[in-house]
């Protein structure tokens, strides 16, 4: 099973993806935390499960009280891992810092245009996962599929 995750931003639309090979019984729910500003501080405004990123916000909110640019979002999730080698991809506009089994794999904290970076990392057990993504201005969309 290939598991995506996205934001997109082109033109103004943001964009943060990544994707793993999981097994389908290792599929949990994100815990998602959104903040009011691009630096992750401060109490979230909101914390709620995510069964899955698929977002298209347009040029609305996230939710009440937040703006539809200049915030911030982590993602956590603990994933069990077969032995092996496997290949993590991110695609953003903007920021993103993708940490896994605690090793940072991915840092492009940085404005930038949909641009995409991937490693590979050796794993096997229960593995945390951590992605973090900043929108600094414009439309934003959030996907994930599974295949």
């Amino acid at each position: 099973m290939k598991l995506w995750w996205s934001i997109t931003k082109n033109g103004g639309l943001a964009v943060a993806k990544f994707s793993w090979e999981a097994r389908p019984n290792d599929i949990v729910n994100w815990r998602g935390e959104y903040f009011l500003n691009t630096t992750l501080s401060g109490p979230p405004i909101l914390v709620r499960d995510d069964a899955s990123i698929n977002f298209n916000w347009g040029t609305g909110v996230v939710t009440h009280g937040m703006s539809n640019d200049n915030f911030s979002a982590r993602w956590t999730r603990t994933v069990n891992f077969p032995a092996g080698n496997y290949r993590f991809t991110t695609t953003s506009d903007d920021g993103v810092r993708l940490w896994v089994n605690g090793h940072l794999l991915i840092d492009k904290w940085f404005d930038q245009a949909a641009s995409t970076y991937s490693d590979v990392i050796h794993l096997s057990g229960n593995v945390p996962i951590k992605m973090e993504y900043y929108e600094h201005g414009g439309l934003a969309v959030a996907n994930q599929t599974g295949r």
